[in-house]
């Protein structure tokens, strides 16, 4: 797979199937390290409900993964559609068109909560219109955007 970033490069960063030896177990969660978009390094988050082990949800998580990958378009229309988008005013004196800003977004961290039956996509800009905030687009089971926001 080859990725247009927002500089209008070729990226050849592509995303692999997670293995279960990819992750590290952390204090909250499972952690890997994944390419999307475009961009190498991609953190990506797994938590599961009490009992569970990583190994049964570890198909679900590159299934969701693989599609986030794929649906680019659809989830930074989701954003530039959110106010997030049109807030934009707020944070930059600059005119910024809604095709620029899409080009120029990039996912930082994924994180899956089975227990919740949620996925928060974390995304940042090549230009940093936010003053260093995130858009976060939360997914449900069904890979519906249920919200846009920003943190941080």
């Amino acid at each position: 797979m080859r990725y247009k970033t927002g500089g209008g490069r070729i990226s050849h960063k592509v995303r692999k199937t997670l293995l279960l030896s990819n992750f590290t177990e952390g204090q909250y969660s499972y952690e890997a390290w994944t390419a999307m978009w475009g961009k190498e390094k991609v953190h990506v988050f797994v938590d599961m409900p009490d009992g569970d082990e990583l190994s049964q949800w570890i198909g679900e998580v590159n299934k969701r993964l693989l599609w986030i990958d794929e649906n680019r378009e659809t989830l930074t229309r989701a954003v530039t559609d959110s106010n997030v988008f049109s807030d934009i005013h707020e944070w930059t004196s600059e005119t910024v068109t809604a095709e620029d800003f899409r080009a120029g977004l990039y996912v930082s961290s994924l994180g899956f909560s089975f227990q919740w039956k949620q996925t928060q996509i974390y995304i940042q800009c090549d230009r940093d219109y936010f003053s260093g905030h995130c858009i976060c687009l939360d997914l449900d089971g069904q890979n519906k955007v249920t919200g846009c926001g920003l943190e941080g």
